[in-house]
Order: C-alpha cells, then sequence, then structure tokens
C-alpha cells in the first residue's frame, strides 16, 4: 500500500489507479468500524459523545478546585453542558457511577447570576426543584444529581470528576 500511495504521488489525480481508490475506500471504512468499536467500549468505562463535545471520567471523586485541575491536566476541561442534549449524555455517565459530578458552571452571587468557567453567562440550566438556593451562603459550585438535574454545592466536597475535550 505505501509503495502504491508513493507511486500516485508522484503521478496525476487522473491516471492513479481504480484499485488504489479503492484499497484506501477499504481502508477508511475499517478505521471508522474500529474506532465505533472503541468508542462502545469507552461508554462502558464512562465516555460519551454528544454533540460537539465528548466526555469521559475515571470515576475519581474529587473538590470541585482539584476537578478543574485534572481536567486541564488531561487537556480538557470540567464538563459544562450547554444543551439538554449534552446535559443528557453526561447524566448517564452520573448514572453508570451513582454519584454526583462537578460541571463547569459557578456563582457570581454578587451579579445574582451563574457562569461557564470562563465567565460567559449561562445558556442552558437544568436545576433541581427549588435550586439554586445558596445554601447557608456559602454555595459556589455546581453539581449534577444521577436524575441529570443540578444544584448549587459547597466547592470543597468531593463529587465525581468528568472531563469535556
Amino acid at each position: 500500500m505505501k509503495a502504491t500511495i508513493l507511486m500516485c504521488a508522484h503521478q496525476q489525480y487522473a491516471n492513479c489507479d481504480r484499485d488504489y481508490v479503492s484499497a484506501l475506500q477499504e481502508e477508511l471504512d475499517n478505521l471508522k468500524n474500529n474506532l465505533s468499536e472503541r468508542e462502545k467500549v469507552l461508554q462502558l468505562l464512562g465516555c460519551g459523545k454528544a454533540e460537539e463535545k465528548t466526555f469521559f471520567t475515571g470515576g475519581k471523586l474529587v473538590t470541585f478546585q482539584n476537578a478543574r485541575t485534572e481536567c486541564a491536566n488531561a487537556g480538557g476541561q470540567l464538563a459544562t453542558p450547554d444543551t439538554a442534549v449534552q446535559n443528557k449524555a453526561l447524566q448517564d455517565i452520573v448514572n453508570l457511577y451513582k454519584k454526583g459530578a462537578w460541571i463547569g458552571v459557578i456563582a457570581e452571587w454578587s451579579k445574582n447570576r451563574f457562569v461557564y468557567l470562563n465567565r460567559q453567562p449561562v445558556r442552558y440550566t437544568n436545576w433541581n426543584k427549588g435550586e439554586p438556593n445558596n445554601e447557608h451562603n456559602v454555595e459556589e459550585c455546581v453539581e449534577m444529581y444521577t436524575t441529570g438535574t443540578w444544584n448549587d454545592k459547597q466547592c470543597n466536597v468531593e463529587r465525581l470528576v468528568v472531563c469535556e475535550f
């Protein structure tokens, strides 16, 4: 195959052999099938895709700040669902581990709003009934329950780390 690629690269495209193009298409189909199979395995391990986002967890429980750090060290960021479809994909992972998870939303109580980690206003929410409530004036972070609904929470408790890539 490599020799054919090199030979073809030095010729006009129109002169490339149909067998070569066919072989490339077959190789592409094989790669797509392999990727599909690997995605199924990753779902069992706590991985999900929704729209342009991929969510992944290793099942570890940490504080909010440590969750942010772990995701950044992995080359991603804390999971931030900004559509119902993404929220559902994240909920599926949370349900797999039966643990609440941190999401990349924080309170700006001085402005009476919630923002993403980049300080942009939140466009999508899925608050649990009665939330957010800033109980005891210490709830700055946001967790997702296994129901997929959100709760404002103290940042120093441990929740599931789910990163977004």
